[in-house]
C-alpha cells in the first residue's frame, strides 16, 4: 500500500517555489549549502530537542515514508566548509551575514530547535535573529506573500490531508 496525501497549497500554488526566494542572500547557492547544509548539525538537534529520539534526516519527505530519499551523506555536519563557502560567497567578519529564524508557538520544540541553529550558525560566523510568531501569522507569512529568510516547522501544516487518500491509493480514475 502507497500512502498519498491531498496537497491543498496557497493560491499561487508556490508555497517554496524559488522564486518566492525570501533575502537576496540565499540566492547564492553557497550561502544556501553553508547555512543549510553544512552549517546545520542535525545530530545535535536530534540530541538537544528530541532527547535522542529522532533520526537527523535531510528532506521534507520523512524516513519511512514510500518513496523517500535519504540524501543526508551529502549534507554532513562541517563548519570548516560551511565557512569556506561563505568566504568564497564573500561573507565573513568584515562583511557579517545576518537573517531572521522564523519559527512559530504551536509546539516548544519549534523554538528549541531554532535555538539551536542559531547557535550553530554562529559557529560559522552567522547570525540568526530569532523571530517567534503565532501559527495563524507564521501561516500567512510561510504561505502567502510575507516576508521571511528562513523558517523551522514539521511542515505537515502545509498539508490538508484527505482520509481517503491515507487509506488507499490506486492508480485507476476517481469514482
Amino acid at each position: 500500500m502507497v500512502a498519498m496525501m491531498k496537497i491543498t497549497v496557497p493560491k499561487d500554488a508556490k508555497p517554496m517555489a524559488k522564486d518566492r526566494a525570501p533575502h537576496p542572500i540565499f540566492s547564492d547557492i553557497r550561502v544556501r549549502k553553508a547555512i543549510g547544509c553544512y552549517g546545520i548539525d542535525r545530530k545535535e538537534i536530534v540530541k538537544i530537542a528530541f532527547k535522542g529520539q529522532a533520526t537527523p534526516w535531510v528532506g521534507i519527505i520523512p524516513p519511512g515514508t514510500p518513496d523517500t530519499v535519504d540524501v543526508t551523506h551529502l549534507c554532513p555536519y562541517d563548519p570548516g566548509k560551511a565557512r569556506a563557502l561563505l568566504a568564497e560567497a564573500g561573507y565573513g567578519p568584515q562583511k557579517p551575514l545576518t537573517f531572521e529564524l522564523m519559527t512559530n508557538t504551536e509546539k516548544s520544540v519549534f523554538n528549541v530547535i531554532a535555538t539551536v541553529i542559531k547557535e550553530q550558525v554562529a559557529r560559522i560566523g552567522v547570525t540568526a535573529n530569532i523571530r517567534l510568531v503565532d501559527k495563524v501569522s507564521w501561516m500567512n507569512v510561510a504561505t502567502q506573500d510575507g516576508p521571511f529568510d528562513m523558517y523551522v516547522e514539521d511542515l505537515a501544516s502545509l498539508f490538508t490531508l484527505d482520509q481517503d487518500t491515507l487509506i488507499s491509493s490506486s492508480t485507476a480514475a476517481r469514482n
